[in-house]
Formats: structure tokens, C-alpha cells, sequence
């Protein structure tokens, strides 16, 4: 008896642990609510990342894996993003939003090309990370924002056992004062 409450104690300490290191996270989580659009002078061109990452690839497969990259790798000129209870959002204009569980559990998601990747979110102490896992690769979007809180970069790295480097770029976006972060929301 003693043993099973002592582990009961550890147990519950655990959990209320991790409850309390969750509700930390907030601020850094609300500090990335808003409205952002792609501020496009200021950011890499998509196109140039993916063909410095496939330089090297075979002269017959190169062409194959950059036009597959192109296609999966889609450019939003904006989007919104803020914590909804126990679940971050992400409402990208068109699509259904992106639901991420707080506690970092990886979730199902139809990304836009029509494929169902696992999902999951990590907020860090001055960044917040989203990771897509696919069937041919990984991509990380890691956003932090600008002293000012006024400009959200996106560093994005897409993975493949395919791809002789990762595929690197960052996205620049404007925080947009004047749009409401509930605007883009899918029904």
C-alpha cells in the first residue's frame, strides 16, 4: 500500500510539474498571437534554397526532386496564429486550421497538397517550433520574433534521406496591427 501511494505522489508531482512548466509557456505562446503577411523583399527565395539544396543530386533526379519540393513547398502571403485553451492555432487563408496540442503530442493534419503528415508543437524559451513528418521527410518551422514583437521570422529546414542537404530558407512577415488574429478562421 505504502508503494502504490508513494508512487501516486510521484506521479501526481509529475503531473502537476508539468501543468505548472505548461502554464509558463503561455506568455512565450501568446507573445506569437496575431496577424502576419509576408513581407517578400525581405525574405529568401524559395526557389533558390531549393536548388542550392539539390545542386548535387544526380543530372536525371534533380529535376524530379526540385519540381516535388516546389510543389510541396507552399508560400502563404499570410497568415494567424494564437493559443486557443489547451491548443495552439494556426489559420493559414483557405485551408482548415492547424490544431496543435500544448503538451506537444504529435497530431494528424491534411497538409494543403492533400497528404496526412504528424504534427507537433514545441515552444522553447524564445522560439516556437512546428514539426511536419511526412513519409519522405521532415520540416521544422521555427518562428521567433523581433525585439519589437512588429516581425515574425520563419526559419524553415525540410529533411529528407533523399536530399543531400536540408533545404533552408527564412520567411520575414509583418505583424499586421489592424487585422483581428480571428479573421482567418476556418469554420
Amino acid at each position: 500500500m505504502y508503494c502504490n501511494r508513494r508512487n501516486f505522489a510521484v506521479a501526481l508531482g509529475l503531473l502537476l510539474g508539468r501543468m505548472v512548466g505548461e502554464a509558463s509557456d503561455f506568455p512565450l505562446l501568446d507573445r506569437f498571437a496575431g496577424h502576419y503577411v509576408l513581407l517578400r523583399d525581405q525574405s529568401e527565395d524559395i526557389r533558390r534554397a531549393i536548388e542550392r539544396a539539390t545542386e548535387n543530386m544526380n543530372f536525371f533526379v534533380r529535376p524530379i526532386a526540385r519540381r516535388l519540393l516546389r510543389q510541396k513547398t507552399i508560400l502563404y502571403p499570410s497568415f494567424s496564429m494564437e493559443r486557443s485553451g489547451e491548443f495552439f492555432r494556426t489559420s493559414l487563408a483557405g485551408e482548415p486550421p492547424l490544431l496543435l496540442p500544448l503538451s506537444g503530442a504529435a497530431v494528424p493534419w491534411k497538409a494543403p497538397d492533400g497528404e496526412t503528415v504528424r504534427v507537433r508543437l514545441i515552444p522553447g524559451q524564445q522560439a516556437l517550433r512546428q514539426i511536419f513528418e511526412a513519409k519522405q521527410g521532415w520540416r521544422e518551422n521555427r518562428f521567433t520574433l523581433s525585439s519589437d514583437g512588429g516581425l515574425l521570422m520563419m526559419d524553415v529546414t525540410i529533411t529528407s534521406n533523399e536530399l543531400p542537404q536540408p533545404v533552408k530558407y527564412q520567411l520575414i512577415y509583418r505583424r499586421d496591427l489592424a487585422l483581428p488574429t480571428s479573421t482567418l478562421r476556418a469554420p
